[in-house]
């Protein structure tokens, strides 16, 4: 699926998401910063509007490329244009400038062959070996690559008001606070070495502790008030790895293999970590974070008689978050694979039960079990 209505990065790029920007893109939506630690050709943040952006990516030639753009669009222009001719569209020509390349200091000269290797070399692919050299063989295009001078200018107009940074992923997660969101793109994990994705990004591939480190980052930005989202393959392996987030699943057409009729559909997810302030309410309201929560805790050393109504539900205001009647609440908790949270008793004298609201937060997205009683 294309989106013609998005402008296409100068870069071609292994799991560019480009065709997915549709279903992406309201899910990072937002009024604070977007911070992407996993960059690569820069489908999404071109994309988001007008907004405070942070990139970032642990491929050093990308971000000299981005930065190259910021600096002077028109010298870079000038450098990488003279790659786009007949006299490069060879073999022996590729071999060449890709020699020179892996020679080349960083700079507009490395940044301009590295347009070149991209759209000459096979597939799109930026590959290196264990000694940091890129390997990628000559693509055999058909017809000479047209240079992309207009993707090139209008990406230069959007980096103006970007922040650019090198580095691995946790610095700039770090940097996230309340209200921003993250959208990672890493290196995809798969459900067994027989379906290896492409990860050979930089000289140091992505390895599943790095998977889980995301995770936990991601966790920690979450009880900072951000939200993060991640996106990756769709198997038991990740929906593991992303227990408690929102999941969304859908088709996408792969477009690595080097076989054409490889590249068939295959199942990717997007994963939401939201803090729970910004948990889903059917009732329109914020639910308390868990911190809030047990601050009002009868009994607790800090505001231990403050009313507990907007940090715990009777059954009536669960009733009412969920939009579903007291009848059929009761008929849920019962039903298994759905049933709610234990609930808190407050006093076997007075025999009243609550449930805990973040634990109903909690509840609603693991189940996926959100407004108006739809599952």
């Amino acid at each position: 699926m294309k989106n013609s209505k998005y402008t296409r990065p100068p870069l071609r790029w292994a799991g560019g998401k480009q065709r997915i920007l549709s279903r992406l893109l309201p899910h990072i939506e937002g009024s604070g910063r977007l911070i992407e630690p996993f960059v690569g050709a820069g489908s999404v943040f071109t994309a988001a509007g007008e907004r405070d952006i942070i990139i970032n990516d642990a491929n050093a030639d990308l971000i000299e490329f981005y930065q190259c753009l910021k600096r002077d669009v028109n010298g870079y222009i000038e450098a990488a244009a003279i790659f786009f001719t007949e006299a490069h569209k060879s073999v022996e020509a590729y071999v060449a400038n890709r020699d020179r390349f892996n020679k080349s200091e960083s700079g507009v000269e490395r940044a301009a062959l590295l347009l070149y290797l991209n759209k000459f070399g096979f597939n799109g692919l930026y590959r290196v070996n264990k000694r940091n050299s890129f390997n990628v063989p000559y693509g055999h295009p058909k017809k000479l690559p047209e240079f992309p001078r207009l993707q090139l200018l209008e990406m230069a107009a959007k980096l103006q008001k970007v922040q650019i940074q090198h580095g691995d992923f946790t610095a700039a997660i770090a940097l996230a606070s309340a209200g921003d969101v993250v959208y990672c793109d890493p290196p995809y994990a798969d459900a067994s070495v027989a379906k290896r994705s492409f990860t050979a990004y930089t000289s140091d591939s992505f390895s599943w502790q790095q998977q889980q480190q995301l995770v936990d980052v991601s966790h920690a930005a979450v009880a900072r008030g951000a939200t993060v989202v991640i996106s990756n393959h769709d198997n038991e392996v990740t929906r593991a790895l992303y227990k408690g987030a929102e999941i969304h699943s859908f088709d996408v057409r792969r477009s690595v293999a080097a076989d054409g009729e490889a590249r068939t559909a295959a199942r990717e997810l997007i994963a939401v970590f939201r803090p729970p302030a910004v948990s889903r309410s059917t009732a329109g309201q914020s639910i308390p974070a868990k911190d809030a929560v047990e601050a009002n805790i009868p009994g607790s050393n800090s505001n231990s008689n403050a009313a507990a109504s907007t940090e715990y539900f009777d059954i009536f205001e669960l009733s009412e978050v969920l939009g579903i009647s007291v009848a059929k609440l009761r008929a849920l908790g019962r039903e298994e694979g759905w049933r709610l949270p234990p609930p808190a008793n407050f006093g076997s004298n007075i025999g009243i039960v609550r449930w805990r609201a973040h634990e109903v937060s909690q509840w609603m997205v693991e189940t996926g079990f959100y407004a108006n009683g739809e599952h």
